[in-house]
């Protein structure tokens, strides 16, 4: 019985299986190049050479060709004069492809920065007039070259056609300072500017409603725009109801407060995240002080501002508000302890609703500091206190911090007016932490770190916030002390927050970050390692 049972099941018919359905045409080219694979594992081979039926599908399939990416060679131009509408004997399978999406909306990324192969501004011009055919169905653009004269080539003809679909547009360009470069184009000048979705109508000067009007009938669903080492004319730049803006430019190259204001202000009550960078000229101090009433900007939850200076932070955040920001960053030296920047930034942010906070490259070292107990005992005033622990003791929300200064202001308390017995300390609700010392600071980062998560600091018991990620940035070359080292290397520095549980990964960025392993990268110091601590 068993036995007929045995046969018929044999000859039931098996699942589909869809590996039998594959051409053998395509099973020769797939296994030909693995043969041909330096492990024989991995390997890639264009679909559209396998088969006549693969090719068919591919090319009657629009929504395979709905995105472009140029970023590889392409053969020098001739010397013969070739007219611009000649685009695809230039580019012909970037041609191709965008006829192949007409009908659909297409995502375009231009690679060509440094290092990049070398296009040469003709090429650019080529590409404008290619783009500019198809720019009823551009969907995002995003740009990256190494000169911005790539960049004025670029936009010389699609700054005036219509994009109905573009959302998005980045212009990106590795060297600000045309003039410091020598270039193919004996006709660049270095001081003119890019006309990157300018308004173009050169009869008038535009009001902020023209500019509105330009965006909206151009590019009605433009969303997010990058501006980055263009020179761009900024009294034309119209784009308007953006929800992320970045713009960052050079001193000799940044608009006027005014002009800034009516750029945020086309913008007001739809921008989400804002980036600024030299893009206040705070080398013409008769600029800086706004005369109006700042601008609201009521949207704004992430800001990144600051390059070079402190006074373009302090200056930008008395010329607008923003009421309901969440995540700061900020990219400039701070300065000293006592700089005007903690006076603005206390005074004009909400850094009582900030959830997350960046200072990437500040370095930051405090001399003298109060007893914590007599801070929370009220025994000092709070205009008497150092301003950066003013500052921090007012960051009650905080989840994500980065930072080089050191976490000696942990021991505080907040500043917050419903903790009336000043029970709570700075920092209180972190979950996310990295810190950044510098050789001085390093010893000092990791004994007050093992006291801080081992012996706590208030009544004998750790008290502080239970982090989810942990990351330090340490030098390497110091003697650390014998506890220290126990505590790096002791298993149960991984369980030091109420069963929270730290693993230890290696990364690499140019500073020794505390880890398990003595993995070094052949491409940086070997005496320089980083470790990152995360929950499993």
């Amino acid at each position: 019985m068993s036995s007929n049972s045995d046969d018929a099941s044999l000859d039931e018919p098996k699942n589909k299986n869809f590996v039998d359905e594959i051409p053998n045409e395509l099973l020769l080219v797939i296994f030909s190049c693995g043969a041909r694979s330096t492990d024989g594992t991995a390997f890639s081979f264009r679909v559209c050479t396998v088969c006549q039926r693969w090719r068919s599908l591919a090319i009657n399939n629009a929504y395979l060709w709905t995105s472009l990416t140029i970023d590889t060679a392409i053969p020098p131009l001739s010397t013969l004069q070739i007219p611009l509408s000649y685009f695809s004997t230039i580019f012909p399978k970037e041609a191709l492809i965008l006829e192949r999406s007409s009908n659909l909306d297409v995502d375009i990324t231009i690679a060509n920065s440094l290092g990049s192969p070398k296009y040469t501004p003709k090429h650019f011009e080529f590409l404008s007039t290619l783009l500019s055919a198809h720019a009823r169905h551009i969907r995002t653009l995003d740009v990256h070259v190494e000169h911005a004269i790539s960049a004025s080539r670029l936009c010389s003809r699609i700054h005036r056609v219509a994009l109905p679909r573009l959302q998005k547009f980045h212009l990106i360009s590795d060297y600000t300072f045309e003039d410091l470069f020598d270039h193919e184009d004996e006709d660049y000048d270095p001081f003119s500017s890019t006309h990157m979705l300018e308004y173009s109508h050169e009869d008038n000067i535009p009001t902020s409603v023209d500019l509105q009007q330009w965006s909206t009938s151009k590019y009605p669903m433009l969303m997010g725009v990058a501006s980055a080492g263009v020179p761009v004319e900024w009294g034309l730049f119209s784009p308007s109801n953006l929800r992320t803006l970045c713009l960052r430019s050079g001193i000799q190259r940044a608009p006027s407060m005014e002009i800034l204001r009516g750029i945020l202000f086309n913008s007001m009550n739809t921008l989400e995240s804002l980036e600024l960078a030299d893009i206040i000229n705070w080398a013409d101090p008769s600029d800086l002080h706004p005369a109006k009433t700042r601008l609201t900007l009521p949207c704004v939850h992430t800001l990144i501002i600051g390059n070079r200076t402190p006074n373009e932070v302090c200056f930008a955040v008395q010329a607008f508000a923003f009421p309901t920001l969440q995540n700061l960053t900020i990219k400039c030296p701070l300065g000293g302890p006592e700089s005007d920047i903690f006076v603005s930034l206390i005074r004009y942010l909400p850094l009582d609703e900030l959830h997350k906070l960046k200072f990437p490259v500040t370095c930051f070292r405090e001399t003298v500091l109060p007893d914590p107990d007599l801070v929370r005992e009220g025994n000092i005033a709070e205009e008497c206190l150092p301003l950066m622990l003013q500052f921090i003791r007012r960051l009650t929300s905080l989840h994500t911090l980065e930072l080089i200064l050191f976490l000696r202001f942990m021991n505080y308390p907040v500043t917050d007016l419903k903790d009336e017995r000043n029970g709570t300390l700075n920092f209180f609700g972190l979950q996310s932490l990295s810190i950044k010392a510098d050789g001085h600071m390093s010893p000092e980062a990791l004994s007050f770190l093992r006291k801080r998560l081992e012996l706590g600091t208030v009544n004998g018991e750790y008290v502080g916030p239970v982090f989810e990620k942990l990351t330090l940035s340490l030098w390497s070359r110091i003697q650390w002390q014998e506890e220290d080292q126990s505590f790096l290397n002791d298993e149960r520095s991984r369980d030091t927050c109420e069963n929270t549980v730290f693993e230890q990964v290696i990364d690499f960025d140019g500073r020794e970050d505390l880890g398990l392993s003595n993995e070094t990268n052949a491409h940086e110091d070997p005496d320089l390692r980083k470790a990152s601590f995360k929950p499993e």
